[in-house]
């Protein structure tokens, strides 16, 4: 059990994460990356999809107001 476990938890994490994104919540704390396996690898790259979109949103947003 605790390895299933250790697995689901960080995926369940990801998932709650990329409802919120998908729901235009971009204020999220990048979620903590725990473990250098895989699920370590696609936490980091979801934080930094996360990142670059919030970054992007406001460049977009700085830009419209130059327009």
């Amino acid at each position: 059990m605790r390895f299933a476990s250790a697995i689901s938890a960080p995926i369940v994490e990801l998932e709650n994460h990329a409802k919120q994104l998908a729901d235009g919540n971009l204020r999220l704390e990048n979620i903590p990356v725990e473990s250098s396996d895989e699920i370590g690898s696609l936490t980091n790259a979801f934080n930094v999809m996360s990142d670059n979109l919030q970054k992007l949103l406001t460049k977009m947003a700085s830009t419209s107001e130059q327009v």
